[in-house]
């Protein structure tokens, strides 16, 4: 038995090979087929809304999904005190558009004024 180990291990190795380097010259494939039947649509949002804090905010999500995300490293930490009163003014508005100032540099001074005078 162990002296039928070693072809075998050589005819596997061959197999691998021989699939392999067929497999990345793309033998058998029809170019033809790929894509054929991918459909795009295009959806553009407000200014500011590719941000990962305006996704959170158009899925509307609860309490415990928040703490959720929170406790997974998606969110940050509820005592950071300039982005989750940012994230829930943003959330009380329209959903949809309530990030459209999210990048606007005198918006996040707003919170960050009002963060350093409560500490």
């Amino acid at each position: 038995m162990g002296m039928m180990a070693l072809p075998d291990q050589l005819l596997t190795a061959f197999v691998l090979g021989v699939s392999m380097l067929l497999l990345t010259m793309g033998a058998g494939v029809d170019n033809e087929m790929i894509g054929s039947s991918v459909k795009i649509n295009r959806v553009d949002h407000v200014a500011g809304g590719g941000s990962r804090a305006a996704a959170y905010g158009r899925l509307a999500l609860s309490k415990e999904e928040e703490d959720s995300m929170v406790a997974w490293g998606l969110m940050p930490h509820r005592r950071n005190q300039v982005w989750w009163p940012k994230y829930q003014d943003c959330v009380a508005q329209n959903k949809e558009n309530a990030f459209g100032d999210w990048k606007d540099a005198s918006t996040w001074k707003k919170y960050e004024d009002q963060a350093s005078k409560s500490k």
